[in-house]
């Protein structure tokens, strides 16, 4: 999709603007550590700034020590937990939209996507509606949180949520539509000479930073 090159470079600045001078060189996303990236993706569903996002990636930094393995990257091992186990892990007693443990969402969405033909990350380079399906199956996680779990994975092509958008529309001044603000970022992400889920990844961050909100619906 062809974009006019001054939304481009206004959007480019606009980020470049308003988010941390550092964030281009801050590690993120769970790329090929499918278990973090869920667990990371999950935790995150009711987060509400910085602080608590945080709180999320220790969680799964403390699941990673379990597995003693740097990438762990086998949902079939997430599946089979026990979730009073992994609350326990994850120093974790997180309810999600709906009144269900975020751990039990967790095993559940593990072993949903483990018979969708999903185990490690590399299954989810071409996402299918049928494992967004088993994804979102579960009570407590919808369409914004399946996204930034890909999100978090590093698959191009993820759209942005509503709020990224909010914030796209801000900075042009103009309505956009999800699939124009997409376009619109993937471009400003060249722009910026980072990848398009590094961006969105800081976006999604940014945005929850200073706009957050609670809800009792599965997001």
């Amino acid at each position: 999709m062809a974009a006019d090159p001054h939304d481009i470079t206004l959007l480019a600045k606009t980020i470049d603007n308003d988010l941390p001078r550092a964030w281009r060189s801050r590690p993120g996303g769970r790329t090929g550590r499918i278990e973090l990236a869920l667990i990371e993706a999950v935790l995150s569903v009711r987060a509400r700034g910085g602080r608590t996002h945080h709180a999320a990636g220790t969680s799964a930094a403390r699941w990673s020590t379990e597995r003693n393995t740097a990438r762990p990257d086998d949902l079939r091992r997430l599946a089979m937990a026990s979730p009073v186990h992994l609350a326990a892990v994850l120093d974790s007693r997180q309810i999600l939209p709906g009144g269900l443990p975020a751990s039990w969402a967790i095993t559940h969405a593990a072993r949903n996507l483990a018979y969708a033909g999903v185990r490690r990350a590399a299954d989810l380079a071409q996402p299918s509606p049928a494992h967004r399906r088993a994804f979102t199956a579960v009570p407590g996680l919808g369409p914004a949180t399946w996204a930034h779990f890909l999100m978090l994975l590093g698959v191009n092509g993820t759209r942005p949520d509503a709020r990224t958008v909010r914030y796209v529309r801000e900075a042009l001044g103009r309505a956009v539509t999800s699939t124009e603000a997409r376009h619109l970022l993937d471009q400003a992400a060249a722009e910026l000479e980072v990848s398009p889920p590094t961006l969105l990844r800081a976006l999604w961050h940014h945005t929850r930073l200073f706009s957050p909100r609670r809800s009792s619906r599965p997001v």
